[in-house]
C-alpha cells in the first residue's frame, strides 16, 4: 500500500515537471515570433525591443526550474560532494540572471555592456565546467553518467548555434535551455523501484 502511494506521488510530480517543461519549450517558441531568434538574444529582447516583462519572466522561470531540477537530480543520485555541485550550479544560474538583466542598449555605458558580457560568459563556462567535471567524476556511472552526457550535448548544441549564427542569439540560448530542461525532467521519470 505504501509503495503504491509513493509510486502515485512520483508519477504526479513527474507529470507536473513535464507540464512545466512543455510550457517553457512553448514559451521559447513564442519568443522566436517576437524577435528574430537568429539575430537577437534575451537581453536584446528586453532592452532593445522593449519586451522587458517577457525577458524577465522567461529568465527567472528557466533559472528557477533548472536549479530545482538539478537539485532533484543530485538528491536522486546522491554521491560525495554533491552539495558542492548543487551550490555551484545555483551560483552559476544566479550569475546568469544578473548578467542577462543588466541593461544593455545603445544608451547603456560600455561598463554595463562589459559587465553583462563578463557575467554571462563566466556563468556559462563555469556551469559547463561543472557538468564536465561531474562526467569525469569517479562516482558518475550508469544512468547518472548518461544524463550528464546528454546535458553536455545540450551545451554543445547551444555552442553550435552560436557558431552558426555568428553571435549569442536567442536560438542558441533557447536550444540549450529547452534541451537542458528536457534532459533534467526525463531524469526524474519514476521507475518501479522508486
Amino acid at each position: 500500500m505504501k509503495n503504491t502511494v509513493l509510486e502515485c506521488n512520483a508519477k504526479k510530480r513527474w507529470n507536473l515537471l513535464l507540464a512545466v517543461s512543455i510550457f517553457i519549450c512553448l514559451y521559447s517558441v513564442y519568443l522566436c515570433f517576437v524577435v528574430d531568434p537568429f539575430v537577437d538574444n534575451l537581453t536584446g529582447l528586453g532592452y532593445v525591443h522593449h519586451h522587458f516583462f517577457l525577458m524577465l519572466s522567461y529568465t527567472l522561470l528557466i533559472s528557477f526550474d533548472s536549479i530545482f531540477l538539478s537539485n532533484l537530480l543530485f538528491k536522486k543520485y546522491s554521491f560525495p560532494n554533491a552539495k558542492r555541485y548543487q551550490i555551484g550550479l545555483i551560483g552559476g544560474w544566479v550569475l546568469m540572471c544578473i548578467g542577462v538583466l543588466i541593461p544593455w542598449q545603445e544608451k547603456t555605458s560600455s561598463a554595463q555592456l562589459d559587465l553583462h558580457s563578463l557575467l554571462c560568459t563566466i556563468s556559462s563556462i563555469f556551469m559547463s565546467g561543472l557538468w564536465l567535471r561531474l562526467y569525469t567524476n569517479p562516482f558518475s556511472y550508469g544512468k547518472f553518467k548518461t544524463i550528464i552526457f546528454f546535458e553536455l550535448l545540450a551545451i554543445l548544441c547551444g555552442i553550435l548555434w552560436i557558431a552558426f549564427c555568428g553571435s549569442i542569439s536567442l536560438m542558441s540560448e533557447i536550444s540549450y535551455v529547452c534541451l537542458n530542461i528536457i534532459v533534467l525532467t526525463f531524469a526524474q521519470y519514476p521507475t518501479n523501484h522508486q
